[in-house]
This record gives C-alpha cells, sequence and structure tokens, in this order.
C-alpha cells in the first residue's frame, strides 16, 4: 500500500512540475525614497484599511500619514495589490509568532542575504569594530508611541547589562575578543555598537528576525519601566501585587521574550497584535502604526485579522481543512508526507491548495555521543571506523523513499550546495550503502559475532547494543529508527529505538547514545552560518561547555577540538564570503565531515502547507525553516483574502 502511495505522490509531484529548489522573493524596497528613486515612480498619497477610517474619523487614531513613520518600508506584492479586510483562520497556535514577529533586518527566502526590515539600513566601519544601525524616523509602536533608539538602550543597559536581569552578562557576539560591546546613541534614530577587535560577522548571525526582534534587542520602554526598580522605586512592591517576588521576576514576564504574542497589552511593532486569548482560540487584529506600505500608498497589513482555533492534533487539523473550516496550515513540523496524498487528494473539496516548499536543515542525522554514559560504549563510540561502519550500513535511498517519498536529498550533514564554501565531497563522505565495507571495519575493530552470528559482541563479552533516541518524538523519526534497527543488524549491531521525545535534561546531562537531531545546529546558508558557530555540533554538552568557557567547566575534549575552537573564534574575525573565509570555513568543514560525529541521512526533505484558494500573495515554492524564522521571511502583511 506504501509503494502505491509513493508512486501516486510522485506522480503528483511530476504532474505538477514543481520545483523545490526556487524561492518566490517579494521585492521590498528599504525606504519610500529609494523606490521613488530606482522605479521613477512617485507615491502621493497614503490609504488606510476601512476598519482604521472609522476609528479615525471617531478621533480613536490620528490620520495614517501621521502614524507612518517619515520613510516608510515599500513592498511590492508578490500577485497584486491587495484587498482590504477579512478574517484569516490559521493554525497551529504554535506559529503565530511566526507570522507577525519582525526584527530590525530579516533574511531573503534562501536564506542567502540580509535585508532592511523594522530598521532602514547597517553600516560597518571599515575595520569591522564598529556598527551602524539606521532606525526609521517617526516608526511607532502599536500604542503609538515614538520607536527610537532609547528602546535598544534599555534593552542592552537596563536588562543585559543588569545583573539581577542577566546574573552572567552579555555573551558571544555582544563579547568578542573578550570584552563587552559598547552601544553609542548617536540620536533617536542612529544606534552605532563598538567593538574592541573586528566584528564582521554579527549582523550575519542577528538578521535572523529573531535576532534583533522585540524582547532580543529592543523593548518598549515606555511600556516596561515600571516594572524596573532603576524606573520606578516601588518596582518589588507591584511585583508581588502580581504573585512575584521579585521585581526582575516580574520584569521577565512581561517583556515576554519568546512569548510576546502572548502578552495581552505589550506593545509591539509587528503586523497584527495579540487581543484575545482563551483556551479556545487566540485573535489579533492589525497594527494601526505598522511602518509599511505597498506600492498603491497602502498601509499593510491588508488583513484586519487572524484568528487561531487551538487545534494541535495533526488529525483534527487535516479533517477541518478539508471541510472548508481553515484559511491557512502552516505545516512545519506539524503535518507529514504520509499525510500529503490524503491532503492532495482533497483540494477541490477543501477549497485550498498545497503548496510544496524544502526544509533547510537535515531532517534525517543520528547524533553520535563522546560522553556517553557507558565507559565501554563510549570508547566502542569513539572509534571512528565504528561511526564510519555506521554510515555506510544506512541504505539512505530506502529511507528516502519510504519515509520522505523520495524527495529528500540523501547524503551526510552538511550546509547547503548554495552556500559559498560548500564542498561536495562533504555530501558523499561514507555515504555510500555498503556493507561489506562496514563489517570489515568492525571486524578490523575486533568486534567479534555472538555464536549464532547474529549481533556483534563488546570486548566485555555483552551484546554490542545501542540506544537510539528522538529529537522530536516524530512519527518520520520513529519510522527512520525502525528501518536504521533492520539496516544495522546486517552489520551486528543492536539497536534499541525510543520514540517518545528525548528530554532536555538528557542531552544536557551527556546521557543519550544515539540522537535523532543536532542539539546545537545552526543554519545552512552563508548568512545564517556566517556568525559565530558552536564549538562541538550534535552530542557532546560537556566538551562544548569546556570549549565554550575556556575549560572552566565541561569535560576536557581531545586537542584536535581544541584547535578547532581557534579557527571557529578566528572565522567571525574575518568578513563573510571573502576568499580567507571562505577557506577557514571549509577547514572547519573538512575536520567535522571527517569526524562523523553527526552522520547525516537525508537532507531537505519536503514540508507543505494548505492554504485557501482565496487568500493570495502566498508564495508557492521555495525553501522554509528556522534559518529564516518560517512564514515571516514570505512577508505575510501582503496575504489577502480575494472577494
Amino acid at each position: 500500500m506504501r509503494k502505491l502511495i509513493v508512486v501516486l505522490l510522485s506522480l503528483m509531484i511530476c504532474l505538477l512540475g514543481v520545483s523545490l529548489i526556487f524561492a518566490q522573493e517579494t521585492t521590498v524596497y528599504p525606504t519610500l525614497a529609494e523606490y521613488e528613486k530606482l522605479t521613477g515612480k512617485t507615491i502621493e498619497k497614503f490609504n488606510q484599511a476601512p476598519m482604521l477610517e472609522t476609528k479615525v474619523a471617531e478621533g480613536i487614531l490620528p490620520p495614517v500619514e501621521e502614524r507612518l513613520p517619515e520613510d516608510p518600508s515599500v513592498l511590492e506584492p508578490l500577485e497584486e495589490i491587495g484587498q482590504y479586510g477579512g478574517r484569516l483562520v490559521y493554525v497551529p497556535p504554535g506559529r503565530l509568532r511566526d507570522v507577525r514577529n519582525h526584527g530590525l533586518f530579516m533574511r531573503s527566502p534562501d536564506g542567502a542575504k540580509i535585508l532592511p526590515d523594522i530598521a532602514k539600513g547597517y553600516e560597518y566601519s571599515e575595520d569591522y569594530k564598529s556598527l551602524t544601525i539606521y532606525l526609521r524616523k517617526g516608526t511607532k509602536w502599536s500604542d503609538g508611541e515614538p520607536f527610537t533608539v532609547d528602546d535598544i538602550l534599555f534593552w542592552w543597559e537596563d536588562i543585559m547589562l543588569n545583573e539581577e536581569l542577566n546574573p552572567k552578562g552579555p555573551s558571544g557576539v555582544w563579547k568578542p575578543g573578550g570584552e563587552v560591546a559598547e552601544f553609542e546613541k548617536v540620536d533617536d534614530w542612529t544606534l552605532r555598537i563598538h567593538f574592541a577587535v573586528p566584528n564582521p560577522g554579527l549582523m550575519a548571525g542577528k538578521s535572523h528576525p529573531y535576532g534583533m526582534a522585540q524582547a532580543h534587542f529592543f523593548n518598549p520602554k515606555h511600556y516596561l519601566q515600571k516594572w524596573h526598580i532603576k524606573y520606578n522605586p516601588k518596582a518589588n512592591e507591584l511585583a508581588k501585587e502580581e504573585g512575584y517576588e521579585h521585581w526582575w521576576q516580574a520584569l521577565s514576564y512581561h517583556q515576554g521574550k519568546w512569548e510576546t504574542h502572548k502578552r495581552i497589552g505589550l506593545p509591539t511593532l509587528s503586523t497584527w497584535i495579540v487581543t484575545e486569548i482563551t483556551p479556545e482560540y487566540m485573535m489579533a487584529e492589525r497594527n494601526p502604526y505598522f511602518w509599511q506600505i505597498d506600492t498603491a500608498g497602502n498601509q499593510l497589513p491588508y488583513i484586519d485579522k487572524i484568528f487561531v482555533p487551538n487545534f494541535e492534533d495533526r488529525e483534527v487539523i487535516i479533517m477541518k481543512a478539508i471541510a472548508g473550516e481553515l484559511d491557512f496550515v502552516q505545516g512545519y513540523e506539524k503535518l507529514t508526507m504520509d499525510d500529503y496524498p490524503l491532503c492532495k487528494e482533497s483540494e477541490k473539496e477543501g477549497d485550498y491548495r498545497v503548496l510544496l516548499f524544502r526544509d533547510f536543515k537535515s531532517d534525517g542525522v543520528i547524533s553520535v555521543n563522546p560522553l556517553a554514559p557507558d565507559p565501554v560504549m563510549r570508547e566502542i563510540l569513539g572509534d571512528i571506523r565504528f561511526r564510519q561502519a555506521l554510515s555506510l550500513a544506512i541504505d539512505r535511498e530506502a529511507i528516502n523513499n519510504t519515509v520522505f517519498f523520495g524527495l529528500s536529498n540523501p547524503g551526510q550533514y552538511a550546509p547547503l550546495p548554495s552556500s559559498s564554501f560548500y564542498k561536495e565531497e562533504w555530501g558523499t563522505y561514507y555515504a555510500d550503502y555498503d556493507i561489506k565495507r562496514a563489517n570489515t571495519r568492525l571486524d578490523v575493530m575486533g568486534l567479534k559475532w555472538d555464536s549464532e552470528h547474529v549481533y556483534r559482541l563488546r570486548p566485555d563479552g555483552e551484546t554490542l547494543e545501542i540506544l537510539l533516541e528522538s529529537g522530536h518524538g516524530s512519527e518520520q523519526e520513529a519510522t527512520m529508527g525502525e528501518m536504521l534497527a533492520e539496516q544495522w543488524k546486517k552489520i551486528g549491531v543492536k539497536l534499541a529505538v525510543r520514540t517518545e521525545k528525548c528530554t532536555h535534561e538528557r542531552i544536557k546531562g551527556d546521557l543519550c547514545e544515539l540522537f535523532t537531531t543536532v542539539p546545537r545546529s545552526r543554519g545552512w546558508v552563508d548568512v545564517a552560518i556566517a556568525s559565530s558557530e558552536p564549538y562541538f555540533w550534535g552530542l557532546g554538552e560537556g566538551w562544548n561547555v569546556w570549549l565554550s568557557t575556556d575549560g572552566k567547566e565541561g569535560v576536557e575534549p581531545p586537542a584536535e577540538w581544541k584547535e578547532v575552537k581557534k579557527w571557529v573564534d578566528e572565522v567571525v574575525k574575518l568578513c563573510p564570503g571573502t576568499e580567507e573565509w571562505i577557506s577557514l570555513k571549509q577547514k572547519i568543514w573538512d575536520f567535522r565531515t571527517e569526524q562523523l560525529w553527526v552522520i547525516g541521512i537525508v537532507g531537505q526533505a519536503p514540508v507543505f502547507h494548505l492554504v485557501k484558494n482565496y487568500v493570495r500573495n502566498v508564495a508557492e515554492e521555495g525553501l522554509f525553516g528556522w534559518s529564516t524564522a518560517m512564514d515571516i521571511a514570505y512577508r505575510p502583511q501582503q496575504w489577502f483574502i480575494k472577494k
């Protein structure tokens, strides 16, 4: 039956002629002045949604001209100028933040370029020791208060540098060369950051929409300062009235961090404001002070409201979509490829279209723990010949066909081929399926078979058995685990598979042996991994902690990983894309690949969404994932309901 589904699905893909590589990108001009200069067109009048016109007429809001910044961003819609109004029903609820979140900057849908978003631009000094960020003059929070450099300084000086809110202080890119960066207010709309050493990789990392986003780089000072002891001597009293013991606990809650969309009343710079949260649903309404217009002068977004029912169960979501009750189902890590045939067959019934994308990351990987708790297994896993044997014994084509309908790219864990420093041999390193070579390596290691020639034996005489734990607890991981157990049995390795999601404590405590994700993955293309990388990817928390703390904590790794630390520390001082940067990146990845502490199975698996036919200006294909923060890369503010 599954073979039939695979054939039908493959036929559907071929008939659709879908390319799962090309990323549709909406053209956005950083400023109105630049739009007019580059196109020769002028925008002489600004327009607003009818629901806002009513509020202006009633005196609740100022005119649209006063709500927009002096030089708004200009978006050229993907298909056409949209229509105002309507309510979009969107699921799952956990992804609402990815529809409405905006940072000062963002990444292009393919993850290759840094683009202005809330900010209108940035500039490095020639020595990369200072970075200047330019905000839009007149940008306002959703409550109408000005957004200025003071909101960034509040986050930096009063939160990041506050010992009670952030005991360890700034780290990583904010402390290059071991010295904390200095933030300078040039004027209300210009920020200059000074570093002790060149820091050219900072913008690459912070271009992620959550890199310089609310609660991650700026906060509404006018709103949050009443919970801060520096501005309100009675902040502790206020905190206790709310059930907190200290002021900093209350402030931490109210700033939202990763949950700004769950704080009713918290001012935002995002597209929609969450106005209602119940056990059954969330409701978000348009931000009347949003800082972007389309090429006709219409203030965005087009859609008035987003209604998010609290549906998490995958089967319920699919049935609701087929019944025509949902406008947009974002399928990332929610819909599996097993669901694709039913969803595709039901397009007409549900009046929706199925949109296929590719994930950035490797969806099938095995992280091997060099610090496995069992000392015998630790020695076995630490032998490169054993890791090579495991990799050679994986039938990647079979897993790709069974789990991903043949739509993923079998191969090792590596950056995307579009990366400037990519080497083709990384993807094929010990990635061929060769049981004979795999068994030869284990024979040379001296791992003998048991008397019945079923499994190999450990040096202590016990059966060679490894535990594989799940990173997400998904059905795809469970199926991969089952297939790996059968495949590795051919080389005498007994694989036990734990299908429930592994706990954070087990990962941090180095209690796993094998794991189905990469705990410290940062991204897959130039921009996404141009910033500082983890010293050690995958399992092996003790090694990474030792390297990150210069030996103050953790477990001391082998000498070669200390050398890698030097390379990683050096590469962040280089300008991404330069010959020197590419050479050092390749050196780092040559070493990572050859070590095989992370064994790749497949990468860039298909991801699909279900979108109502009347919801327009939605990208139909491209790359999709955390590297570009999901939906936001495709500019949801341009979505509209076509009447």
